[in-house]
């Protein structure tokens, strides 16, 4: 984790958010967040790469709405599994998204950014 957490500070300039949030096991910690201003990713250990995204848009609902329609057979697409965002898919390539419009992303150390 801090492999990767490193390789985005210094190649892309991120800084890490959301210290400390997660936890941890013999092999260290399980996640870790990096924002550049604009963009908040969380990389969570034990998948390759990003495995989280948070997404600002207007209509996080509507867009999960629009994921049953065009996935109705696919219900692990677009039923919400995390409490407390406003609306969470799986794109199909079975990545995380947290969309929302008033709850936000810190997007750089202690500033979150949001819609309203």
């Amino acid at each position: 984790m801090d492999r990767k957490l490193s390789f985005y500070a210094h190649v892309f300039a991120m800084s890490e958010v959301e210290v400390n949030v997660g936890s941890a096991d013999e092999r260290g910690r399980t996640r870790g967040c990096v924002a550049d201003g604009f963009v908040n990713i969380c990389l969570v250990r034990p998948r390759e790469g990003a495995d989280h995204f948070g997404v600002l848009i207007e209509d996080p609902i509507g867009v999960t709405a629009r994921m049953r329609e065009a996935y109705p057979s696919r219900p692990e697409l677009w039923q919400v599994t995390r409490p407390g965002v406003e609306s969470h898919i799986l794109d199909v390539e079975r990545n995380n998204l947290s969309l929302s419009a008033s709850r936000g992303w810190e997007v750089a150390p202690g500033f979150w950014d949001k819609l309203s």
